[in-house]
């Protein structure tokens, strides 16, 4: 059974980016990526490859990141690259704006070399490290403290006769149902310690990595770098 691979504009977009490379262009991709030694473990050294054979970063990062979702679409839901294939195929002739015969046919021609793309180990290798980092239920999108002074009134409300100065620690994070927010009431002794974990966190992540990359001989990055 062909899978349904849905296509929007944007994505349809940068298929249609792909569909006009010439054949070269691709066969230079793959042939880069077949010499290149240390394989890269994050998407922004592969994008810098990419960017390398492409010579556009905006085309390059287009192209990167349709390959790496449908690396990720193959591995979640075990499908083959055929079956990639043949859904993108189905998705495209059932869009809003179905290719012409001609462009079509100029994707097909493309399809050997798209087929060693989505499964060359370079490619899955980061978004395997990309699912790694942020396959959690919730992904933090944005933190800050807020600093509040709030004054203290007399009985009558009119003069003020101190102030308390209060934080507020405000999350920002995305779920599978969508956005959502918090406000968290702390006081100095909390964003300290905040402040201490953040501190050890780092040191354990640099030398986790240190470890893993010089001991184990096994490439290690950290999440977000």
């Amino acid at each position: 059974m062909v899978p349904r691979i849905r296509l929007g504009p944007a994505q349809l977009a940068d298929l249609a980016i792909i569909r006009d490379l010439p054949i070269e262009t691709i066969s230079l991709l793959i042939d880069t990526l077949n010499r290149c030694n240390p394989p890269p473990l994050t998407a922004e050294k592969l994008g810098a490859i990419f960017e390398g054979v492409f010579e556009d970063s905006e085309i390059a990062g287009n192209i990167l990141s349709q390959f790496l979702s449908l690396t990720s679409l193959k591995r979640r839901r075990d499908l083959s690259a055929d079956d990639i294939l043949k859904g993108l195929l189905h998705g495209v002739r059932s869009s809003e704006q179905p290719w012409n015969s001609d462009e079509i046919e100029k994707w097909v021609a493309l399809e050997p070399d798209i087929r060693v793309l989505l499964n060359h180990p370079l490619i899955l290798r980061v978004g395997k490290t990309l699912d790694l980092s942020y396959d959690f239920a919730f992904l933090l999108q944005e933190a800050r403290i807020v600093s509040d002074i709030r004054p203290i009134f007399d009985k009558e409300a009119t003069e003020i006769e101190g102030a308390v100065v209060s934080f507020t620690l405000r999350l920002r994070y995305d779920g599978n149902d969508g956005n959502h927010g918090m406000s968290i009431a702390m006081n100095q002794e909390d964003v300290v310690s905040i402040r201490d974990e953040c501190e050890r966190a780092l040191r354990k992540a640099r030398i986790s990595a240190e470890v893993m990359n010089r001991k184990a001989q096994i490439q290690t990055v950290i999440s977000g770098i």
